[in-house]
């Protein structure tokens, strides 16, 4: 496990767990699979880089609506650039949720997100990363008092990529939430 993915994984649970001292509901820890979306905005024709997400999330409502959520994600796999090159993505971030209290929901996010991108070649390595502002919508389904099902959209802060170009990065992800 690279350094950054331990110290991202340890922020995660610190930040989420800060939350769960005021819930007024059950907090939760989740486990989701999905999709980072890349794509050069100055140039719209260029293939869209799909790299496989696995993520860890923790959050609690503050109010029946009202939850903060922590989430880490990371690429599963380093994404194949050709001529030796290859791309690996990791995110960070921390919302404020609004969600409908009932068995099928719908929520909202707008929060504080990193992402990281390291690239390396035969020769080479490269790290970038961004800070912003991220916002998503979701939709799940509360399955059981302990457990639900969740998709979701992230739209992230975009990454100028060692200053030639600028990438709009987008999350989509499924997950479980294990409430406790």
């Amino acid at each position: 496990m690279k350094t950054s993915t331990k110290y991202a994984v340890v922020a995660v649970l610190g930040i989420g767990t800060a939350g769960l001292s005021v819930a007024e509901e059950r907090p939760y820890l989740g486990i989701q699979y999905g999709q980072l979306q890349t794509e050069d905005i100055q140039m719209p024709n260029q293939q869209t880089l799909k790299l496989n997400h696995l993520g860890l999330v923790v959050g609690a409502n503050i109010l029946p609506a009202i939850g903060l959520e922590a989430q880490y994600s990371t690429s599963l796999e380093d994404y194949d650039l050709g001529l030796g090159s290859t791309l690996a993505t990791e995110t960070l971030a921390a919302y404020a949720k609004l969600q409908t209290p009932t068995p099928v929901y719908v929520n909202s996010r707008i929060g504080v997100a990193r992402v990281n991108y390291e690239q390396t070649g035969l020769f080479t390595q490269s790290k970038t990363h961004t800070s912003g502002i991220a916002y998503g919508l979701g939709a799940g389904l509360k399955l059981v008092d302990t457990a639900s099902i969740e998709i979701g959209y992230t739209r992230l802060p975009d990454t100028e990529v060692q200053g030639q170009a600028t990438h709009k990065n987008e999350l989509v992800t499924m997950g479980i939430n294990f409430h406790f």
